[in-house]
């Protein structure tokens, strides 16, 4: 089972980790689920009770909640953007604008309308 389980299943996957650790449950795409048991919550999570840990939106690698909009940090191909969360485009009719450098987090952006009639765009022109 491993020091930081305490029940396994017969597949040998943990049900319930010890109490110094905290629990993150996952899944396949089939629904087989197992805890995974951490010192402190990985990328991609976040600590929702003593015990456990909660996995972010699935564009986040750091976030205060579940919510797109608690997003902190997007994966690769995504930007943040403010009051949206995380998206990879913006709505059509706008585009991306940087509104917030961060070092230690991802830049904030926001999404501006395109220019009158236009419908696809990198600028407002």
């Amino acid at each position: 089972c491993g020091e930081s389980c305490v029940i396994c299943d017969d597949d040998g996957k943990c049900s319930e980790c010890t109490d110094d650790y905290l629990e993150l449950t996952t899944c396949d795409e089939n629904g087989d689920c197992e805890n995974l048991c951490f010192d402190s919550c990985p990328e991609g999570s976040y600590q929702t009770s003593p015990t456990t840990c909660t996995a972010c939106y699935d564009l986040c690698t750091a976030c205060t909640g579940e919510d797109i909009l608690q997003c902190t940090s997007c994966v690769d191909n995504a930007l943040l953007v403010k009051s949206t969360g995380c998206v990879t485009e913006c709505p059509k009719g706008s585009y991306f604008v940087l509104i917030e450098e961060n070092v230690d987090s991802s830049d904030l952006y926001s999404c501006e309308l395109c220019g009158d009639g236009c419908n696809q765009c990198k600028s407002v022109t």
